[in-house]
């Protein structure tokens, strides 16, 4: 087997387990935000991060950790910068492909909570996500 071959290998099975990893290390820890687009310069991303960016401190109390994933690519978090992780793997789990955007929110549990394939507004994300019951029992439990 030539050494390229190897390489290429490697790399592509270092990125699928990248993926799994990063989505389950998030399980009963963190709410996953999935952003499904066609390309990075799909219109709608933007205008979800704008959304994002509304309330940073509600996000980060709700545990919710983002990613954005490409047919080719996923980075995590919204910021521009930061690595992207060459590999199909995160696209090809949840997109429903009838849609250049999609917005997937996975809850604590590892379970899809919504589906959108329009700007998801932050404060119906905090509506969607302070209803759930592990999150009513996060916020008895701060009252405590």
């Amino acid at each position: 087997m030539s050494r390229k071959l190897i390489l290429t290998i490697l790399t592509l099975t270092m990125n699928i387990a990248m993926v799994a990893q990063d989505l389950s290390e998030h399980l009963f820890k963190d709410r996953v935000l999935i952003i499904l687009v066609d390309d990075i310069t799909n219109p709608y991303l933007k205008k979800q991060k704008e959304e994002l960016t509304k309330n940073l401190p509600g996000i980060k109390e709700r545990k919710l950790i983002t990613y954005i994933a490409t047919p080719k690519a996923y980075k995590k978090g919204i910021r521009d910068s930061g690595p992207w992780y060459n590999t199909t793997e995160l696209y090809e789990t949840y997109s429903a492909r009838n849609s250049d955007f999609e917005i997937i929110l996975i809850g604590l549990d590892g379970g899809v909570k919504k589906r959108e394939t329009d700007v998801f507004k932050i404060d119906d994300i905090f509506n969607l996500i302070d209803g759930m019951p592990m999150r009513r029992a996060e916020i008895r439990n701060r009252q405590n």
